[in-house]
């Protein structure tokens, strides 16, 4: 049994979102295929604050009983103080674990690319691997992002 999403659109705050989407085998272990396009977001909406959140319990429910592989676009992002262009990735999600895998996009000085791993155990903290390139970036708006000063801050290259 396939069901096809006409699609949908919705807006929260300054973000807009449309999404298009199949699912195939309802019944036993549904297979969504999707295509998630925003003209402008703000990447904070994505992260949940507090304890738990709605978003967190819809993706362990689809980690857990389904299989997703999804692509994403973003024509104008923003997270904190950075501004991003054409961003892209791919998702996965299956088998307990969130990928978000070709992360891609431009900024204003340069370019970032990396990937996402989570571990979404049912009811439980998740795990999350991430590795990232980011070129053209100033070391002050990276420190900014993760909270700490320029001072404050120690370089390890390997």
């Amino acid at each position: 049994m396939v069901r096809r999403s006409s699609g949908c659109r919705f807006a929260c705050l300054d973000s807009d979102v449309a999404l298009e989407g199949t699912i195939r085998n309802w019944t036993a272990k549904p297979t969504i295929t999707a295509k998630i396009e925003a003209n402008q977001m703000d990447l904070d909406l994505l992260i949940p604050k507090g304890q738990r959140s709605p978003i967190r319990e819809f993706l362990e429910t689809l980690a857990a009983t389904s299989k997703v592989q999804a692509t994403a676009s973003i024509a104008r992002g923003h997270y904190k103080h950075l501004k991003f262009g054409s961003l892209s990735a791919r998702i996965m999600i299956q088998d307990g674990v969130l990928d978000l895998d070709r992360v891609f996009g431009q900024s204003t000085d340069g370019e970032v690319a990396g990937r996402i791993v989570v571990q979404l155990p049912r009811k439980e903290p998740a795990d999350a691997e991430l590795s990232a390139r980011a070129t053209g970036l100033s070391v002050e708006d990276l420190l900014k992002l993760a909270g700490g000063k320029k001072e404050e801050s120690q370089v390890k290259l390997e």
